[in-house]
């Protein structure tokens, strides 16, 4: 038997038997998120846009700020 979605309710990877320890997209607390489901509650900035990396680290609007 496969583990459902707690969010969307599709079937997931996992059996209902796999320790947690080994799944993705486990939120301890919650339960088994399918990765669609899990990108969405806990998007990864630049993940899907190559813009975000587009400028140098050091140039980047979050040093600029920490800097003053």
């Amino acid at each position: 038997m496969k583990e459902k979605c707690i969010r969307c309710g599709r079937e997931t990877e996992y059996d209902v038997s796999t320790p947690v320890t080994v799944r993705r997209w486990y939120i301890e607390g919650s339960g088994q998120l399918c990765e669609q489901c899990y990108f969405t509650l806990y998007p990864v900035p630049g993940f899907f846009d190559s813009k975000s990396y587009s400028q140098p680290i050091e140039n980047s609007h979050w040093l600029q700020n920490k800097k003053e």
